[in-house]
């Protein structure tokens, strides 16, 4: 795996010195990384957490099963039809917040 940044090369090398990681695994780190590559002092973290996304999507596929299932009993009114669509919209854009790369990367 690459360093994403040059404070994570400094922890690296500091944890190694410390005995927390072997200089093995920083070797393979510096391995990784592109030589001649500008690395950012540090890389800012996304605007939106993995936990936070997946909580979020566990509700929406909770509800689009509700939906499904009384679309298949026909119980579904045109109002729930209209949330269904809003709900895919909010797929989308909370799709495209989390695969985003973070600013200044």
């Amino acid at each position: 795996m690459p360093f994403k940044s040059q404070s994570q090369r400094r922890k690296f090398y500091a944890m190694a010195d410390r005995g927390e990681i072997s200089k093995s695994t920083v070797e393979h780190w510096e391995a990784a990384t592109p030589k001649g590559k500008k690395l950012p002092e540090k890389v800012k973290k996304s605007s939106i957490s993995y936990a936070a996304f997946t909580d979020e999507m566990m509700k929406i596929a909770d509800l689009a099963g509700l939906v499904l299932s009384q679309l298949a009993r026909r119980e579904v009114a045109p109002p729930v039809t209209k949330a269904v669509g809003d709900l895919e919209e909010s797929i989308a854009e909370k799709w495209k917040r989390f695969t985003a790369p973070p600013l200044g990367y």
